[in-house]
């Protein structure tokens, strides 16, 4: 009973903290509290399931599958419950999202659901009696609340999966099926497209500059985190050579490919796209030697997050993983079964062994990086207090556990900057640009030269954010002010030309204000011959 108690306690931990967990104590409070709930849940129930098969290895230790199907059933049900209180704003929302669930936009909420999905209707087929109509309402209620979330990655993932069990459960002939699925699937992606017409273009985009990517890193890619630190300087590249693009105005500061496969091919190249594609011809391969039910379902699992990933980013979420982790072991586990039996009994238990060290040791780390995440989080509540030395202290303590994290490079320059720190502060944020091209950045290191009087380094800075960013005002406006400490005003009153025929994304004070000075600018200045055009010609 206490065996029980404990395995399925740590299984609820694990299945809800994924789907749920968030806390403020957190700079990130959404995502990375899941991630960090979900890791620690797999350690512990990892070492507990170690050392019990160890101590009693004749007791079965199996949880049944109708126990996991409705674990996840009824996470799915709580998620898309709590998405649709926002709808009807019985429950608010964090932020300006209607429908996001417990995540901090709608594509986690939808991912994680549609992940879920095609256990919940497994779960159905599974159950018997009355359970079976109380789990009936879950896939419809899921469907609900990913239609209300406005997510279409999740809405055409959706599709391809009722579109999937179509095809197999339908008693209706092929002939109708597959002329009937495919206008079905043309007309949703067509309707998709125009839903948000501006963010598919703005997709587009980065796909374009990503595919650039690809001509010096094919074979290999730019490894792990390649895309953050890369895609801006490509994206800067592209305005830079095309300043008419239809696209200026659909430019953002990315930090992701809005393609699982394309990012795939941008940090590992085709090595880790045909690896991808070897694991999926794996996975399919043990789906026809072993087949069952329970494998079909696990296939469409893969299937529904396969979907999502063409068009958005699901394997940032841990929910989404846990999915794919059940799905691939009920579709590779008789393989590996008949595999690991020839495996003598002395050297599975020198493997138990070194699992349970290796978790031990992964369970301490995670508790640092826990112990440094916490103190971040509290010490951004001091950003702008009186004691500096105190808050600089304790960024220079954690960045021995946080200094490959750009996210936190990048609140150590900002910290360093804003106290007067400038050489450290420089040293720190140059580090931060090797992990990552980011438009806040370019600012932060243009404003940095300044107060090192690296004048024009700092404008170079600001350019080459205005061209990641074409549609922002702050960089050219940060130019002028530049150029007008030198004393170039002919070069400044062209800048602040551009600045006033701009237009306009989403307005704001910031906008009006930056008009505002720019036009009293141009009203005072006389005109005289430019005495340097070094940089004009980039802008115009």
């Amino acid at each position: 009973m206490l065996d029980k108690l404990i395995k399925y306690s740590l299984l609820g931990l694990i299945c809800m903290g994924a789907m749920f967990f968030s806390s403020f104590h957190f700079v990130d409070s959404q995502i990375v509290p899941k991630w960090i709930i979900t890791i620690a849940g797999i350690i512990l129930l990892s070492i507990y399931l170690i050392i019990i098969i160890s101590v009693n290895p004749v007791i079965t230790h199996k949880i049944p599958q109708r126990h996991i199907l409705r674990l996840i059933s009824i996470t799915i049900l709580f998620q898309s419950l709590y998405g649709i209180l926002q709808y009807f704003n019985i429950c608010a929302p964090t932020n300006a999202f209607p429908v996001m669930g417990s995540f901090d936009n709608p594509a986690g909420f939808a991912a994680s659901l549609c992940a879920g999905l095609p256990f919940c209707i497994l779960g159905i087929i599974e159950a018997k009696g009355k359970m079976r109509w109380v789990l009936g309402f879950i896939p419809l209620l899921t469907t609900i609340a990913v239609l209300l979330s406005e997510s279409r990655s999740g809405i055409f993932s959706t599709l391809i999966l009722f579109i999937c069990l179509g095809i197999r459960y339908l008693r209706i002939s092929d002939k109708i099926k597959w002329v009937t699925f495919p206008i079905i699937l043309i007309i949703a992606i067509t309707s998709l497209y125009y839903l948000k017409k501006d963010s598919a273009l703005g997709r587009l985009l980065v796909w374009e500059c990503s595919i650039s990517m690809l001509k010096s890193n094919l074979l290999t890619g730019y490894g792990t985190g390649g895309f953050e630190a890369n895609y801006m300087d490509y994206q800067a590249n592209y305005f830079k050579n095309n300043p008419q693009s239809s696209y200026t105005m659909l430019a953002d500061n990315i930090q992701y490919p809005f393609c699982e496969y394309l990012r795939i091919l941008v940090d590992y190249g085709l090595i880790g796209l045909l690896l991808l594609g070897g694991w999926i011809a794996y996975l399919v391969f043990c789906f026809y030697k072993y087949p069952s039910k329970n494998g079909v379902f696990a296939l469409l699992c893969w299937i529904t997050i396969g979907s999502f990933s063409l068009f958005s980013y699901p394997l940032m979420y841990p929910f989404v993983w846990l999915v794919l982790f059940y799905s691939t072991f009920i579709l590779v586990k008789n393989h590996v079964y008949l595999i690991t039996k020839k495996i003598p009994v002395k050297w599975l238990k020198i493997g138990a062994l070194l699992s349970l060290f290796f978790l031990s040791l992964s369970g301490i780390k995670l508790y640092e990086r826990v112990k440094a995440e916490i103190e971040w989080a509290h010490l951004a509540k001091f950003s702008y207090s009186e004691d500096k030395k105190y808050v600089l202290s304790q960024y220079n303590k954690i960045e021995k556990e946080l200094g490959k994290d750009r996210y936190f490079l990048y609140n150590y320059a900002a910290e360093l900057y804003q106290a007067g720190l400038y050489g450290e502060s420089l040293v720190t944020a140059e580090k931060c640009r090797t992990l990552w091209a980011d438009y806040d950045l370019e600012i932060l290191l243009g404003q940095i030269k300044e107060e090192l009087n690296q004048n024009e380094k700092a404008v170079n800075h600001y350019r080459t954010a205005s061209y990641m960013c074409p549609n922002r005002f702050m960089p050219l406006y940060h130019i002028v002010l530049v150029l007008n400490k030198l004393e170039k005003n002919e070069e400044a009153q062209r800048v602040a030309k551009i600045i006033m025929d701009k237009p306009i994304k989403i307005p704001s004070s910031t906008i009006d204000q930056i008009k505002k000075e720019m036009n009293q600018l141009l009203i005072q200045s006389q005109s005289r011959k430019p005495s340097s055009p070094f940089l004009m010609d980039n802008f115009l």
